[in-house]
């Protein structure tokens, strides 16, 4: 999923008119990427398919919405999946897996996409708080019943660095010239999960960034000074002198 993120990235290069070339680089790498998949899956498949089954997210993306599943998406609610997707599964047949899976696909394709269909404007509105909680707090797996008090310090360090990355947004926002490549990832990973099912895992990678994002918040709301090399955010006019007054020290 995250090679479909070069579309975003390519934009933003041109977009903020950074030189053309480095669109062109990006695209170019998604390619490079993403062709062997294409090529291994046509001849596994005979289809030009660039991924596997989707249908079983996009279900469970619906049922999320519906108040069916939990976005917890542990063992019980795995079992709910399992139980509502069933019929579909029975359905298909194959002589090798690979078959078996595009029969599977053939056959819950259009049920996913029908049940994705009865999601109201209201049920979006009503689930996308605990949605992106979910796909944006603690990854835990995997789940137990109790956790060490070492776990829970780990835990609340998440949620820290979640309050900062949250601030942090709000300052690359201000600046999105400078800073949209910050935001690219973990809104490219939001907004797909916005269709396919929301689990915290699959924000995993995107993470990195939010560290990017905690440190720009702490070195635009440290006073100047304290903390050598962290310059205090005063505005775009003085924010180049400053950081030239700070190499200079």
């Amino acid at each position: 999923m995250f090679a479909y993120a070069a579309i975003p990235v390519a934009a933003g290069v041109l977009i903020w008119r950074h030189p053309r070339w480095m669109a062109a680089l990006v695209l170019a790498g998604a390619v490079a990427v993403l062709a062997p998949w294409l090529a291994r899956n046509y001849d596994l498949s005979g289809q030009a398919r660039l991924a596997g089954g989707n249908s079983a997210s996009l279900y469970a993306s619906a049922m999320q919405y519906k108040g069916e599943l939990g976005y917890a998406f542990d063992r019980a609610e795995l079992d709910k999946l399992r139980e509502a997707t069933e019929p579909y599964v029975k359905q298909a047949h194959g002589d090798t897996t690979v078959e078996r899976e595009i029969a599977v696909e053939e056959k819950l394709g259009p049920a996913a996409r029908d049940k994705l269909g009865t999601v109201s404007p209201g049920d979006v509105l009503r689930t996308l708080p605990k949605r992106v909680a979910y796909l944006w707090g603690v990854s835990d797996y995997p789940q137990v019943g109790g956790y060490s008090v070492w776990h829970r310090i780990a835990q609340l360090e998440h949620i820290l660095l979640l309050a900062l990355a949250a601030v942090g947004c709000w300052f690359a926002v201000r600046d999105l010239r400078r800073f949209w490549p910050l935001l690219v990832y973990p809104v490219f990973i939001t907004c797909a999960h916005l269709v396919a099912h929301a689990e915290a895992r699959y924000s995993v990678p995107a993470r990195p960034a939010l560290f990017g994002l905690a440190a720009l918040a702490v070195a635009r709301t440290l006073p100047a000074g304290r903390l050598q090399g962290l310059p205090r955010w005063r505005g775009k006019a003085s924010h180049g002198a400053e950081l030239s007054a700070t190499a200079h020290r």
